[in-house]
């Protein structure tokens, strides 16, 4: 095995945060939904409402308007106020339970990001950040080599074309947390007039990095813009496989949680079977942690939902023909005891 199961009771706990956070106001106030307090003013015989939370570093009390009162607004404070400490004390259980939660440096930025609606917007969280987060969705703690769960990157995705409506302007949110963070833009390219889609917190060395689906051929890789998240986004290959089908979960961070979108954990493991084979031979460490998350997701899935990773299975020999022989390399790779599930015979018997 290469996971510890959590209690039966981690499950039933996991499953009430994520109730709350889905039904209840708290993201549309972001972080009045984990801190700091309500203040309703009257201005010229008119009331509205504020939200003050401590800012750390300026050192003192921060105004942030609501809106004119109203009973729409009252019943979402009211309601803000009781599912907040709902979701501290369910965010306590499951950390005492032996559950993830995200290091103080990856939290703060998930729940900035969050806070400003970017996944509201229909961000996905990807990469290493995403593997960690499966472990709560799971009920589960990755026995995995350490170096599959160290980062000091978060990445996010989004689709540019949507099916179905537009997504939610975040724009001006999106800035100002980046802004609060001390996030700056870092130009990764050498084409002088491409905007960044990389942003560096340096005292900290922790980048964020905005990705997107390639559209055409390789040499489309221009970053493309999300106008409704107010920043670009460096488009790749294979990324719409990935973020297709993403779902809700919880990502606890320091004494509270947050709503975020995680890719299908069935593509998640046949994209890392990809990503290996296409990578550079020169980042060996990616390469490895590739297989290590691959190997991982597949080792847990083959066990409680095959049908999960069949399904993404089907999807590429339907629509991706083409991508079979790089997961056969990958495939070959992996340790015998996950070899033999049946879904890698299945990829390594394919033609």
């Amino acid at each position: 095995m290469v996971y510890n199961s959590l209690s039966p009771f981690f499950h039933t706990r996991y499953s009430d945060l994520l109730q709350a956070l889905e039904h209840s106001f708290v993201e549309r106030f972001g972080l009045a939904g984990r801190e700091g307090s309500f203040v309703v003013k009257t201005v010229k015989g008119k009331r509205y409402w504020y939200f003050q939370f401590m800012d750390m570093d300026a050192g003192k009390q921060k105004p942030v308007f609501i809106g004119p009162d109203s009973d729409e607004i009252r019943l979402a404070i009211s309601e803000t106020k009781e599912t907040r400490e709902v979701v501290r004390q369910l965010s306590s259980t499951l950390s005492i339970s032996g559950g993830f939660v995200f290091p103080k440096s990856s939290g703060r930025i998930l729940a900035s990001l969050g806070d400003s609606g970017l996944f509201l917007s229909g961000s996905v969280l990807v990469g290493t950040n995403a593997f960690l987060a499966y472990q709560n969705v799971f009920g589960i703690r990755w026995k995995s080599v350490a170096t599959a769960m160290q980062t000091t990157d978060i990445d996010f995705a989004q689709f540019t074309r949507f099916k179905i409506g537009v997504p939610l302007d975040v724009s001006n949110g999106i800035r100002d947390a980046l802004s609060a963070i001390e996030a700056h833009p870092v130009w990764k390219t050498l084409r002088p007039k491409d905007p960044p889609w990389t942003f560096l917190i340096r005292k900290e060395n922790f980048s964020i990095e905005f990705l997107a689906p390639l559209i055409g051929p390789d040499e489309n890789d221009y970053p493309v813009p999300l106008p409704w998240t107010g920043v670009h986004a460096k488009p790749l290959r294979f990324m719409d496989f990935l973020i297709e089908g993403a779902f809700h979960a919880v990502a606890p961070v320091s004494r509270s949680a947050i709503l975020v979108n995680l890719p299908d954990p069935g593509r998640f493991a046949l994209h890392k079977l990809i990503v290996h084979e296409r990578r550079p031979a020169a980042l060996i460490g990616k390469k490895a942690k590739d297989l290590v998350q691959a190997g991982s997701l597949i080792s847990y899935l083959s066990e409680k939902t095959p049908e999960l990773l069949q399904s993404a299975w089907s999807d590429v020999r339907k629509t991706h023909p083409t991508w079979v022989s790089w997961m056969k390399k990958s495939a070959q790779k992996l340790p015998d005891p996950i070899r033999n599930t049946d879904i890698i015979d299945s990829i390594l018997r394919s033609r």
